[in-house]
């Protein structure tokens, strides 16, 4: 089995979470494991997060959910989320070194409407997303 599962829903975003990557990066190196990485990315380092990424050769796979990306619909359920501009940034940068991306939205949000979350999942798809998942509340 080559999956190493991190059970941190916001890992990238501490200092500390960059040296683990390097410390997993050597036994990549030296064990050839672990060939994938399972865990959350956090939302709001993104420098942290893809120094994260890069130190492992992209095994870990940027995970940014968002949920929605509806104003009303976040401060509904009481969620922050990356702001669509940074995360567009993220994804230029991901793509522009070979990483792979992933994020969720849920339909059926407190305020969600058919329209707001066919936006959202359009302006996903057009950052280039590797993968899309969609849940339902």
């Amino acid at each position: 089995m080559g999956t190493l599962r991190i059970a941190d829903s916001n890992y990238g975003m501490y200092e500390r979470d960059v040296e683990i990557s390097a410390h997993i990066g050597k036994m990549q190196r030296e064990y050839r494991w672990p060939t994938f990485i399972d865990a959350t990315t956090g939302k709001n380092r993104p420098d942290r997060i893809i120094r994260s990424v890069e130190e492992v050769s992209g095994a870990l796979v940027l995970y940014q959910a968002v949920q929605s990306l509806d104003e009303d619909v976040l401060r509904n359920i009481k969620r922050q989320t990356i702001k669509l501009e940074a995360y567009e940034q993220l994804q230029v940068h991901m793509r522009g070194r070979g990483l792979r991306s992933v994020s969720d939205l849920i339909l059926g949000l407190p305020g969600e409407s058919l329209q707001t979350h066919m936006k959202a999942l359009r302006k996903l798809l057009d950052t280039n997303i590797n993968q899309l998942h969609n849940f339902q509340a």
